[in-house]
């Protein structure tokens, strides 16, 4: 069974993106922004045979990939969505790797893999998607980190409500609909140094003003339960124990807009 898997280090934010089609203000760099509602949006749906893609050249020198996600998309739950991977830009003749198609979410779509190349490309195929066009909002892709120690199971999940109500007397009033986003609470117990260690390399990379990807439940909930968001809350606290090892908690706030 697998623990909480972090992605902070995304390997496709720094590539060479070409994509097979994109409108104008909602280019194929988009897909790389920070904002999830900051889209790329593509001028067809795509097909088996003729799918839509996005490609990325990471460099010179390959690199691994074991997580990818993708957040903010209008796909439908007939949808085909690969990815594939090669050493060149040659897609005419079979890729290296191709994954099976990404199991459907309204959330996220999640893939773990183990491969590592210069060339990678997600193509999709969504024929049935009435709006017309495909839109993605982020494309997080790199190597996870997995604590050896998982969490405790005293989980917060909230599913948080930022709308604004006003009333006035009477019983009149207002709202301004926002949309919702959830905050997962979790605790590391008893953990050793080294761990730690870990634990503030990540916090140091990112603080609380970069975004990282936070897998709850890969092996059962991969897609339900993963987000997209920052670390809530200005410190990572640690309390020491015995022989230094010690107790952290994190919290992560989900990031939709």
């Amino acid at each position: 069974m697998s623990n909480v898997r972090f992605l902070y280090s995304m390997k496709f934010d720094t590539a060479t993106i070409y994509s097979s089609s994109e409108i104008a203000g909602l280019p194929d760099d988009n897909a790389v922004q920070e904002f999830v509602a900051k889209k790329w949006r593509t001028t067809g749906k795509g097909t088996v045979e003729t799918p839509e893609w996005i490609k990325f050249y990471v460099g010179s020198t390959a690199k691994k990939i074991t997580m990818l996600a993708i957040f903010g998309h209008n796909l439908t739950s007939g949808a085909v969505v690969k990815l594939q991977a090669y050493s060149s830009d040659a897609w005419s003749v079979p890729p290296a790797y191709e994954s099976a198609a990404l199991t459907w979410n309204a959330q996220a779509m999640v893939l773990f893999l183990d491969q590592t190349y210069t060339w990678w490309r997600i193509i999709i195929a969504d024929p049935n998607n009435t709006d017309g066009y495909i839109e993605l909002g982020r494309i997080c892709a790199g190597e996870f980190y997995e604590p050896s120690v998982n969490i405790t199971e005293n989980v917060k999940m909230s599913l948080v409500d930022p709308s604004q109500l006003e009333e006035a007397d009477g019983g009149q009033g207002y709202s301004i609909e926002k949309t919702k986003y959830r905050m997962y609470g979790v605790q590391f117990s008893d953990i050793s140094p080294a761990q730690q260690e870990e634990l503030e390399a990540m916090f140091r990379a990112v603080g609380t003003t970069r975004p990282l990807v936070f897998a709850l439940d890969p092996d059962a909930y991969p897609e339900a339960q993963t987000i997209y968001g920052k670390f809530k809350g200005g410190s990572l606290d640690r309390a020491l124990k015995t022989l230094s090892y010690g107790d952290c908690a994190l919290t992560i706030e989900e990031k939709v807009a």
